[in-house]
This record gives structure tokens, sequence and C-alpha cells, in this order.
């Protein structure tokens, strides 16, 4: 059940849409279908079948529950409001100052950094903790070792004995951030120089043997890369509290009750909405 949350946010898109109408703003079928196309390729990237097929426009409506007409509908609200927010953007003459974007950059220079990256090469032999392959897992990864130390190439050993990913390219996980290694894997890489081979490495998994290719320290990302970002987030903010200012004006004026009414209405024939509503008042 829709919360009264989003039946707020549903009532201040259609008395926005009806403002942009009133002005004489209205999206065309051919902005509406390029907005459609580009919506499908967005989630056509997110979804992909098991075997990396194009997910059809169907799919994507049955996994949205909505029908074709009801879905580009929405679009066509969307696209309507954010031409009313740029309206008000040109009416009321707001831009973002490079002072305001160099403030907000200096404010979340986390935000603004590359973190650090680590390239290792691993072999693995896989025997969970408790499990009868674990004592066989751990002997194939001190012949692995044995072998490595007598002169053997860890790309060739690896090839030859890992059960892990990646096993005919030596192992190589390529250059990854470390905070996407597990910390069993990125902790030992950490006491590694350029070229070093670890030890034997045991986790809840198996065994691992890993080689440091490098480290690459993450760095602070210039202010002129992240600018440009920075300044569209910041003018969608202004945009969207013009847009909630205006609702505010436009839900005051007498057309706008029947919205109420109908807000009324639905919580009479949904009484657990009103939950929400407490639980709001809690907060």
């Amino acid at each position: 059940m829709i919360g009264l949350r989003c039946l707020w946010s549903l009532i201040e898109r259609e008395v926005l849409c009806q403002e942009a109408q009133r002005l004489g703003l209205t999206v065309s079928e051919d902005e509406l279908q390029k907005g459609w196309e580009a919506e499908l390729e967005l989630l056509r990237k997110r979804f992909t079948r098991d075997n990396g097929a194009t997910v059809s426009e169907q799919e994507l409506l049955d996994k949205a529950g909505a029908t074709r007409q009801e879905a580009r509908e929405d679009l066509r609200k969307a696209l309507l409001v954010a031409k009313l927010e740029a309206h008000l953007l040109e009416k009321h003459n707001v831009t973002v100052t490079d002072e305001e974007v160099r403030e907000f950059f200096e404010a979340n220079k986390k935000i603004a950094r590359r973190p650090d990256q680590c390239h290792i090469k691993q072999m693995f032999f896989r025997g969970d903790q408790g499990s009868a392959q674990r004592e066989a897992a751990g002997k194939k990864a001190e012949t692995a070792m044995k072998r490595i130390r007598a002169g053997e190439t860890f790309e060739g050993v690896t090839r030859d004995m890992s059960e892990g990913l990646f096993k005919e390219e030596g192992g190589d996980f390529g250059l990854r951030p470390v905070a996407a290694l597990p910390p069993f894997l990125a902790e030992p890489a950490y006491e590694l120089e350029a070229g070093q081979v670890s030890g034997v490495i045991e986790s809840d998994l198996g065994f691992h043997i890993i080689k440091l290719v490098e480290i690459a320290p993450g760095a602070e990302i210039p202010l002129e890369k992240v600018a440009p970002g920075i300044r569209k987030s910041l003018l969608a903010e202004k945009s969207a509290r013009l847009a909630k200012e205006l609702f505010r004006e436009a839900a005051e004026k007498e057309g706008a009750v029947q919205v109420f009414l109908e807000l009324e209405k639905t919580l009479a024939a949904y009484p657990e909405l009103n939950l929400f509503e407490q639980e709001a008042a809690k907060e």
C-alpha cells in the first residue's frame, strides 16, 4: 500500500503539472518519444537476461507493473515538471556561482577523491570451512607455494593448479578499488612490494596465494573535473526548491481544494494509511 508521503508526492506532481499547463508549457510527442527511448535504454542497462540478451520493452513494463500507456503518461508528467523547473530557474534568474561550486567541493572532498586501487594476481584452492575438501585444498596450496619457491612463475603455477577466477589469465584481477577486495586479500597486499608473492592465506572459502602487481594510491580529483557535475546537482536542488514553493502557493488556491478532498477519500477508503501519518508525527 502506498504511504501517505507517496500520496503527497503524487499530489505535488499533479499540482505542478497543472501549473505548467497554466503557463502554456507542454511536452511534444517528439520530446516524449526521445525521453521514452532514453528511459528504455537506461533500464535495459540495469536489467539483462541470464544469457545477456536485450530485455524487451514489454518485459520492462511487466517488471514495473504498468501498461505502456501508463508508463508514457507518467514520463510525460515528469518531463513537464522538469520543464516547469527550468522555467522557474529562468524566471527567477537563478544560477550556481563558481563560489558555490567551490564551497561544495571543499565540504565534500571525500566524494571527489579517487580511492586507493590495487592490482593483484591470485590463485585459489576451494575448501569451505568445515568441509571435507578443506584439508586437501590446504595441501594443494602448499604444493603450489613450493613450486613458486623452486623457481616456477606465479602465472604458470596458477594456470596449472588454481581453481579460482581468471585462471587462464594467470589469476590477473586487474586494477580494482581496494574497497572492492575482501580484507583477507587487501591487507596482505599492502605488506608486499610490487612483484612479491605472499604466503598461503587462509579464509573461510579456502586458501589463497597472491602476487602484487601494484598499488595505486588514491588522489583528489581536481575541481575542474567535477565542477560540471556539482553545478548540475546544485542547480537541480535550487529548481526543486522553487517548484516546492510554487506547489505551496498553488495548494492555497481555491481550485486546489479538490486535490485534498481526493486525499481524504483515499484515507477513508484505506484507514491503514493513517498509520503513516501517525508515524510521521512522531519523527
